[in-house]
């Protein structure tokens, strides 16, 4: 499976690979859920930003989950 791409991140931030990454808290995700961590950062093809990608955790211990039922 290829990893999740963070896309449209401003070009003039500072990010590195093996930055963490969590929840924002700006949706109906609480804030600051460990996502992963990044693993590769490029810029887009019309470098209007920067894309990373995302190492998820390992999510095979998970004891529980929300299932989100509906349109987001």
């Amino acid at each position: 499976m290829d990893s999740p791409i963070i896309k449209l991140l401003d070009k003039y931030i500072e990010i590195k690979e093996g930055d963490l990454v969590y929840t924002s808290g700006l949706s109906y995700m609480p804030k600051g859920i460990y996502v992963g961590k990044i693993s590769k950062i490029s810029y887009d093809r019309e470098n209007l930003g920067q894309e990373a990608n995302v190492e998820l955790i390992d999510n095979t211990n998970l004891n529980y989950v929300a299932i989100i039922v509906g349109e987001i």
